[in-house]
């Protein structure tokens, strides 16, 4: 492709899309069949979804860690902002971006879980990134969360008193911790 044209496509994606991640991380798998069918399973699983804004929690099996996102610095702030009034979690489903599936240059280098055991394995990495007042819990390897809230590649949600008070778009594009700080906001006011 010429790169003026390349170039265009790419701040044209930008804005689109709203992305975080530069497309020079994944221009290489752009348009392939990877990309394809990541997409399209991630279109999937938000049309099937069961989780609905003022609808019910849904109660999923997840494993719990003993022991990510893009915009970790803004999440980790958001955290000690409200430590103590909100309970954070972390829900680590299968992986978006697989070395052996639409993966970019630099991720970790993490195959498609085929165990529970790998999953496990790589939602552990998270671990240093998420303050010690974070959950970090795992969906099981029927995908139990990841169906019922349309969670891939990544979702925010806010949930209070087993109702789910904000839902937030499919990440990368539609993923506003902004939004997620004026609900809490919101809910916090409406207790006063």
């Amino acid at each position: 492709m010429i790169p003026v044209c390349q170039k265009m496509l790419q701040n044209l994606f930008l804005k689109w899309t709203r992305c975080r991640v530069h497309p020079e991380e994944f221009w290489h798998t752009m348009f392939n069949t990877e990309m394809r069918n990541t997409l399209l399973h991630i279109l999937w699983r938000d049309l099937v979804k069961k989780a609905f804004l003022h609808g019910p929690a849904i109660d999923v099996p997840v494993l719990c860690l003993d022991e990510f996102m893009v915009d970790l610095q803004q999440f980790n702030k958001m955290v000690r902002r409200y430590q103590g009034q909100v309970d954070f979690l972390v829900l680590y489903i299968e992986e978006a971006h697989p070395v052996d599936g639409w993966a970019f240059k630099n991720n970790p280098k993490i195959l498609q879980h085929r165990t529970i055991e790998e999953r496990c394995a790589a939602a552990k990495l998270l671990q240093p990134y998420c303050p010690d007042e974070v959950s970090i819990v795992v969906d099981t390897m029927c995908d139990a969360a990841n169906a019922a809230y349309g969670a891939i590649p990544e979702r925010l949600y806010v949930i209070k008193d087993d109702v789910i008070s904000y839902q937030g778009g499919v990440g990368p594009f539609s993923y506003d911790l902004a939004e997620v700080e004026t609900c809490l906001t919101q809910i916090f006011q409406e207790q006063n």
